[in-house]
């Protein structure tokens, strides 16, 4: 699969919230990790970003922050959760975070395919 999509903007939303317990909170990494290594990481290749939420939306990464694979999974083992809340999965402010990320991080080629991970309650 690397290279083999073009660009790609992917964006991970994470549950940090009380309803992903910490003690899987590390499989939560390993599986976006997983994620980020079927892909090649670059401007013309694959981006990522992340936002965890619980009492609020907050942004990890954006989109235009790592230009590696190495600098993003880097990213992602430094991610920690943010609060023991249980969210509104229909919040409007996980909305207003998704396409924040996807405005204001606009792909550098109009066809590139973007996808949004929620991973939550594990």
């Amino acid at each position: 699969m690397p290279g083999s999509c073009g660009q790609v903007d992917i964006v991970f939303v994470v549950d940090s919230s009380g309803s992903i317990k910490p003690e899987n909170w590390p499989r939560v990494r390993t599986f976006m990790r997983n994620v980020v290594g079927q892909f090649d990481v670059g401007r013309y290749a694959a981006r990522f970003g992340t936002a965890v939420f619980g009492n609020d939306v907050q942004p990890v990464f954006q989109l235009k922050t790592h230009g590696s694979r190495a600098d993003v999974v880097r990213a992602i083992e430094q991610m920690r959760r943010v609060a023991p809340r249980i969210p509104d999965l229909q919040s409007p402010q996980i909305d207003r975070e998704r396409n924040s990320f996807l405005r204001t991080q606009a792909p550098t080629e109009k066809l590139s395919l973007q996808l949004i991970f929620l991973v939550s309650h594990c």
